[in-house]
């Protein structure tokens, strides 16, 4: 797996997105080209938007808490529509 990782590091710093996946599936290259999540996705994110772990953990437990004050049936309705 280390050397599926490095290539497609390498790919990246060139601008090419990667996919790794069980090139032994059927139709994996057209599965993965419809759309379909298969396998790995590996992208380049640009540094400057990026969320920070602070900011992420902090609007997690705020949505903790809203989610707490719901009734259950408030919460089945939000997870259901």
């Amino acid at each position: 797996m280390d050397s599926k990782v490095n290539a497609a590091t390498w790919a990246m710093a060139r601008g090419v997105s990667v996919v790794i996946c069980n090139g032994m599936q059927e139709k994996a290259i057209k599965t993965i080209i419809s759309g379909r999540k298969v396998g790995t996705f590996f992208t380049d994110c640009p540094s400057n938007a990026t969320t920070s772990v602070d900011v992420i953990a902090e609007n997690a437990r705020s949505g903790s808490r809203v989610l707490q004050k719901l009734t259950p049936s408030e919460r089945a309705s939000a997870i259901h529509s």
